[in-house]
């Protein structure tokens, strides 16, 4: 069967901010400190995947969602400039795109805060049928961070399958520490 796309991303898509490296603890209270770098990247390990498999010549499509904001319009020009369709990247106008500071030390360990904003709304009304059943792989990551989208992993992976596509999940970090194998039960047995 041809397949329109060969990879089909499904997830977060959100700026990083990254800061450091840090030698000592944050000192809050209005203290300014100074670090040797900063960066503005593109992150969110769904788009991270998107973009990776896009820079080895694979055909990939992302959905998602992000904001009607500048961050926004960033995370979709960052994808189109390594390839990557966004065609089913959706702009809610009502959240702002999710945010990512990370902060470094010098031994490359790394802490990480995200404002979810459009994550926590992200769910199967955003994966278009057609990108579904027309790609040849279907990945999902940050199950943790997309609790609608999460839930509607099995079915969409099955309907996936359906299709004669194979599917896999990046789970990424659970932000509350209890990783939830009951949760996690349905979707790896769909994938």
């Amino acid at each position: 069967m041809p397949y329109a796309h060969d990879l089909l991303v499904l997830g977060d898509a959100n700026p990083d901010i990254v800061v450091g490296p840090l030698d000592a603890p944050l000192a809050f209270g209005q203290r300014e400190r100074l670090v040797d770098s900063g960066a503005l990247t593109l992150g969110g390990s769904a788009s991270i995947m998107a973009c990776g498999a896009a820079r080895l010549g694979l055909r990939v499509a992302f959905a998602g969602r992000v904001g009607d904001d500048d961050a926004g319009r960033y995370v979709r020009a960052a994808l189109e400039d390594r390839g990557v369709d966004t065609s089913a990247l959706r702009v809610d106008p009502d959240l702002p795109t999710p945010l990512t500071v990370v902060l470094t030390r010098p031994d490359g360990d790394r802490a990480i805060l995200t404002a979810p904003g459009t994550l926590p709304a992200t769910g199967p009304e955003d994966v278009p049928e057609a990108l579904l059943t027309g790609s040849r792989h279907v990945h999902a990551a940050s199950y943790f961070l997309l609790p609608r989208l999460a839930a509607a992993l099995p079915e969409l992976f099955a309907t996936a399958r359906a299709h004669g596509a194979t599917t896999s999940l990046d789970t990424n970090d659970d932000p509350a520490g209890t990783w939830a194998a009951g949760r996690l039960a349905d979707v790896l047995a769909a994938t």
